[in-house]
């Protein structure tokens, strides 16, 4: 599978460029004691421009374009549930820009985790799980 190979080889290039995004959400869980979720996006097409999900997204989430079929987003202030939504919201934007390629979702929420490297690392683990097993257009997620 070309996606499973492509973040297979830019695993460390995507965790660094999350890890630097997500500084402010770190400060603001041990500061406010309030969680945030990260999606990932993965599609199977790398000619559609998938940021373009991102536009109306609150002013405090984050949109981080990984790659041309990659794409990260912070949801801020979410539990468990809103985080999910917030990604199954995007999906339903995002399914008609890349019809018919398929698209992997992984979704993790701060909560599960007493650190943010282990929190990215859980999210590519089940994100390349989720292309593995097939399992496309269903925001999956782990509970612990």
């Amino acid at each position: 599978k070309k996606l499973l190979k492509q973040i297979d080889d830019n695993l460390s290039k995507y965790i660094k460029q999350l890890e630097d995004a997500i500084s402010i959400f770190k400060y603001k869980e041990e500061r406010y004691k309030v969680n945030y979720t990260i999606s990932v996006f993965a599609v199977t097409v790398d000619d559609k421009e998938i940021e373009s999900i991102c536009e109306g997204l609150r002013r405090t989430d984050k949109c981080l374009l990984l790659d041309r079929n990659v794409l990260a987003v912070v949801f801020d202030y979410t539990d468990y549930e809103s985080g999910l939504k917030a990604s199954e919201n995007l999906l339903a934007k995002l399914e008609p820009v890349v019809f018919p390629a398929k698209i992997f979702i992984s979704t993790t929420n701060s909560i599960d985790f007493e650190d943010y490297k282990e929190h990215i690392r859980k999210t590519f683990e089940l994100l390349v799980y989720e292309i593995e097993s097939n399992i496309d257009d269903v925001p999956s997620s782990m509970e612990l």
